[in-house]
């Protein structure tokens, strides 16, 4: 979804409270998300995503979430170990994810945030 259909949505219906991004793609791929994460942020709506989280990315990319305001990450990850990761995502990576939590938990922790708030499922 383009930023400009995200803020046409949200703009129609002034009483929404809360959004969740995902369904059809991993919402983090949208050039997009954070500027829709802020916007609805400015209308007062709490947000959640939900990621597989199984992205490479830099420190920079682990920022942009902590400073956009989201409220709520729920990382899928489908598994206890990569051979269990394995079964449901071929390819992927489960150390990569886990790499991918801990540097977001570390960047919160040394900023003293409590945002966003960490659900795995």
């Amino acid at each position: 979804m383009s930023f400009d259909t995200f803020k046409i949505v949200l703009d129609k219906i002034p009483s929404l409270q809360h959004i969740c991004l995902f369904n059809w793609g991993e919402p983090f791929l949208n050039p997009s998300i954070f500027e829709m994460i802020r916007y609805a942020k400015e209308k007062n709506i709490r947000v959640m995503i939900h990621s597989n989280f199984s992205i490479k990315k830099n420190d920079d990319f682990f920022l942009r979430i902590l400073k956009s305001g989201l409220d709520s990450l729920v990382i899928s990850l489908d598994g206890a170990s990569q051979e269990s990761y394995s079964k449901y995502r071929i390819g992927g990576d489960f150390y990569l994810v886990l790499s991918n939590i801990r540097t977001l938990v570390n960047l919160k922790k040394e900023r003293r945030l409590q945002n966003p708030n960490m659900i795995w499922k």
